[in-house]
């Protein structure tokens, strides 16, 4: 098989995973009550799977075996955008509460929210470079989104 053939097959494989496990996940964070200080590192992880999928898309979509209706369309890559963007937007709700605890018991897990706001920035650049030319506030948005991913 080709590269393109199995990054096909990966890209379908992890979203699938992804969208398997997210409402299990998202129920869990909602019902279990607080996570422990030395866990709450982990809240950054929940964003990262939707803009890794995403970019996956991007990148197979760029494909000639991935192009059109083989990688989902533009309708799932507008779906896995949202979902990116949702995600990312439900952790930085958890971040001033990572904030202060991290301040009163500093733990080297809150580390791991640094990866997830870069891959939602790269996932801002692919939809920037993908989608600017067709729409001002598509532009306007990716801009948003990397500069404030950025920051965080």
């Amino acid at each position: 098989p080709s590269v393109e053939a199995v990054g096909l097959v990966l890209m379908w494989f992890g979203c699938g995973l992804f969208l398997l496990h997210l409402p299990f996940i998202t129920w869990r964070l909602l019902t279990q009550g607080p996570l422990p200080p030395p866990m709450m590192g982990t809240l950054g992880v929940y964003m990262a799977p939707a803009s890794i999928c995403y970019v996956g898309w991007a990148a197979v979509g760029g494909t000639t075996i991935g192009a059109g209706s083989s990688s989902g369309g533009a309708g799932f890559g507008v779906f896995l955008l949202a979902l990116a963007a949702l995600t990312w937007i439900v952790s930085l709700l958890f971040l001033p509460r990572l904030i202060m605890v991290g301040i009163t018991a500093p733990n080297p897990s809150y580390a791991s929210v640094t990866f997830p706001t870069d891959i939602v920035a790269m996932a801002a650049i692919v939809t920037y470079k993908r989608y600017a030319s067709d729409s001002a506030m598509m532009a306007v948005f990716c801009w948003v989104l990397m500069i404030v991913a950025t920051f965080t």
